[in-house]
């Protein structure tokens, strides 16, 4: 008997189910949308570290925004264009497999809007906006959130849209 309960507990910490000292099971939706308009390279780090380590879906998707935002902060060129490079093919990866993600599209947009123009991303902007547009009314109130403070910098989404 006393075996039995070792093994279920080993079983579940290998598994991490057990206690609360991990990453989050959730994200933060306000929190990651908040380092991702900021200028903290740290911050950006530090959030990075949370989605890499998560179990979410959307880790692949999240992780390559994060990326993408990065390369923006760090100063050697090659650097940043590798930073920026893997981030898209994630990002990129992620909105293949799940077209239909409002919140993949939304990260898109928010990438595109802000790269620079040598980087050539950001022949999807339209496409975007107009499915976030569309799909509003139905995504998690926290999401909306982030979209509607968002859109007040936004040249392609404005407040009024939504």
């Amino acid at each position: 008997m006393h075996w039995k309960a070792v093994t279920v507990l080993l079983l579940a910490l290998c598994s991490g189910q057990a206690g609360t000292g991990g990453f989050q099971a959730d994200l933060d939706r306000a929190k990651f949308y908040q380092v991702l308009a900021s200028g903290s390279l740290k911050k950006v780090n530090e959030q990075l570290d949370l989605v890499r380590n998560s179990a979410l879906m959307e880790k692949t998707a999240l992780e390559g925004a994060l990326l993408m935002k990065k390369a923006g902060l760090l100063a050697v060129p090659l650097e940043k264009l590798r930073a920026f490079n893997a981030g898209r093919k994630k990002l990129e990866s992620a909105i293949q497999k799940d077209a239909k993600n409002t919140e993949y599209r939304f990260l898109r947009l928010i990438i595109q809007e802000n790269a620079p123009e040598m980087l050539h991303y950001r022949d999807r902007l339209e496409e975007d906006s107009k499915s976030i547009r569309l799909t509003f009314p139905g995504l998690p109130k926290d999401l909306q959130e982030s979209i509607v403070e968002y859109s007040r910098k936004s040249k392609v989404l404005h407040p009024t849209d939504f």
